[in-house]
Formats: structure tokens, sequence, C-alpha cells
């Protein structure tokens, strides 16, 4: 789709020394533009957008050439950002998305588009699935590309323009601007887990129950369940957790997945910040984790209920997007 600006688009024509000038552009170019602009690097763009870095740079000069100035500055054999394309970005990030929602609202089902998501693996465990479905019922042919990256870098590449949606923390609500849409998602409540055959809750399932049969095979074919134990067993037992932040990745050390350290120090055996590892071990009856609800229920896994109350603060979610339209199919 091309996008033309005439002389009353003054924020461009001023920047661009162009009062009399008509600019027109491709918004596929102002794509190409956007992913460069984050990685100024052609052969990394090339490979992230599926093409020859020909065509990155073809694409760069038929943008350079209609506005009449360089966008980067050349520094050997790198490409730098410049004063002009930092503020071609801010833009280019409104009209490429304007594009995208005109495009979905007009073409409806027939659009192809590509949908990024970005936001911290430990929400996507989640999320991924729920805003595929809401994309594809809307857009059967749509490609969606998941960036597995913490909250910050899921705003900023919202902010820069490589990302659709994002989906962060409130702890960031004073970094998001007031042009950005936004949709509440509610909390994540975190929980103790264990597998099914994990000692702790055959011990406590034998003691609740008191059956004959084997607790064992009956705990693992149980979808989801709760168990109390007593908060000393539960801080012996071996545990496994992240030492970065699951969420802004900050490295803040054991303890950082929201568990009160101070007060219940845990047996931290396994530190690990690959959440898939952690599923793992988990589900092998070798660790204990504080992972969020939702977690719990998908792998099957059994709540571990401490008998001292640990206080938490939930994690309010958003999900963010500059087009209105993306999230209205998610409501």
């Amino acid at each position: 789709m091309e996008w033309t600006m005439g002389v009353e688009a003054s924020a461009l024509d001023c920047l661009f020394n162009s009062n009399k000038r008509t600019l027109s552009m491709n918004s596929k170019d102002l794509e190409i533009f956007l992913q460069l602009a984050a990685t100024e690097n052609m052969q990394q763009t090339a490979a992230q957008l599926d093409k020859s870095a020909s065509v990155i740079s073809k694409s760069l000069k038929r943008l350079e050439s209609s506005l009449g100035v360089l966008l980067f500055d050349r520094v050997g054999k790198s490409i730098v950002l410049n004063t002009q394309g930092q503020v071609l970005r801010q833009q280019a990030v409104l009209i490429v998305n304007q594009t995208k929602q005109t495009e979905a609202i007009f073409k409806g089902q027939s659009a192809k588009q590509m949908i990024r998501i970005a936001a911290p693996t430990i929400l996507l465990f989640k999320w991924a699935s729920v805003i595929a479905k809401g994309v594809k019922q809307r857009q059967p042919s749509a490609r969606l590309q998941y960036q597995q990256v913490f909250e910050r870098q899921a705003l900023q590449s919202l902010l820069d323009g490589t990302a659709d949606f994002a989906i962060v923390t409130t702890s960031l609500l004073a970094q998001i601007p007031e042009n950005v849409y936004r949709l509440p998602l509610g909390n994540v409540t975190m929980q103790v887990a264990a597998a099914g055959h994990h000692p702790l809750v055959c011990q406590q399932q034998k003691s609740q129950h008191k059956l004959g049969h084997d607790l064992m095979n009956h705990v693992q074919n149980m979808r989801h369940s709760r168990v109390v134990v007593d908060i000393d067993e539960l801080m012996a037992a071996d545990w496994v957790a992240p030492s970065l932040s699951p969420f802004c990745g900050e490295p803040r050390g054991m303890g950082c997945d929201g568990w009160d350290e101070r007060q219940y120090p845990r047996n931290i055996v396994y530190e690990v910040n690959d959440y898939g590892l952690m599923g793992q071990l988990i589900k092998s009856g070798q660790a204990l984790a504080y992972i969020p609800d939702y977690w719990v229920r998908e792998l099957g896994l059994v709540e571990l209920l401490p008998s001292s109350t640990i206080e938490q603060v939930p994690e309010q979610l958003l999900l963010l997007s500059y087009q209105s339209q993306l999230l209205d199919w998610l409501r």
C-alpha cells in the first residue's frame, strides 16, 4: 500500500526541507525501515524479514530518495540511525500501524498480515494461544510471530514499530505513551507447584485420604488439585527458582520469582532461567517451584498450599497496541 503526503503534512515537510514537495512512500518500505532502524544491520534485518540484503538496501534507497535525505550515517561498513532517521521512525510507527489497521478493516478475513507479539516467556505461556485464537478468527491467513523478550524490551519493540502487541505489567504504566491502546488482562497469581508424584504430595494425600489404592497414579491422573503442606516441610524440600526476574529480566538473585525469601528461606538447589527446563524439573518430581497459577493448571501440576500465609502482590497485566482493532478482536 502506498502512502502519499502533501503540503499540509508540515511535520515531515519542515524536517526534510520539502515545503512544496509531495512525499510518496510505500508503507512496506516504512516497515523495512523500522526493522532496519532497530537493528542497524542490513544482514540481520534481511534475515528477520526473510528477504535478501539487496532488497533491504533498495528499499532504503527508495525511501531516502523520496525524502531527499539520508536516514542513516555510514560508518565504515556499518550504518547508524541519524537524527533525521530517528524523527522519521516516530512518524513511521504511526503510519505503518494506521495502514495495517485500515487494511484489516477493509480487507477483513482476506488480509494476510504478519502479527508480531512481544512479551516475557512466562506470560506467553498463557497468552500466546489466546491471542492466536482471537487473531485467527478474524484473519485466518495471518501469520503470527512471537518475540520472547522481557517486558521493557517488549514495550520498546512496540514503540519502535517492530511489534504489533506487547504484554507488560503495570509497573511500566508511566512509560506507556497516551496514544497506545491498552487492554487489561487481569492478574498473575503465583502458586507453589509440584508434580503429582512428588513425595510431599503423596504424603499429604495419604494422610488426608487414607485410601488403599495407588495414590501416586491417582494424583498423576488429576488435571489439577491442591494439598496443604506444613511451611517447614516446604522450605526443606528441593526447589527450582530463577535468578532473573521473569518479567523485567533484571538479575535480582534468588527469590525474584516473588517468594518471600527473607521470612521463609527455601532450599533452592536448581537455578534455572529457562522456563521450559524449569517445567521439566517440576514435572519430574525433583523440585518445587513458585509459578503462575495458569501454568500449574496447564501442566497438570498440584498446588501446594503453605500452612502459613505467604504475602504476595499479584502482577497486573496489560496488552498494548497502537492498533485498537487488534485489541477489539480479543475483548
